[in-house]
């Protein structure tokens, strides 16, 4: 539960409901930032890799904040 409280106050996660319906995601920020493991990637097919197909426009909300 620590780890999880540290990763809210550094905004590498987002929480989401309350109580027992509360769930937490990854921010935007969290996704460009976090290590990738290669050797895990690269153990899968490329046809099995998750991959994003367009440009994630949030990004630049995340980065460069008006």
């Amino acid at each position: 539960m620590r780890m999880l409280s540290d990763a809210v106050s550094n905004g590498s996660v987002e929480v989401v409901g309350r109580g027992p319906a509360t769930r937490y995601k990854l921010t935007p920020q969290a996704h460009i930032t976090m290590e990738l493991n290669l050797d895990t990637y690269f153990d899968k097919d490329i046809d099995e890799r998750q991959v994003q197909t367009a440009f994630n426009f949030e990004l630049i909300n995340v980065f460069c904040p008006m």
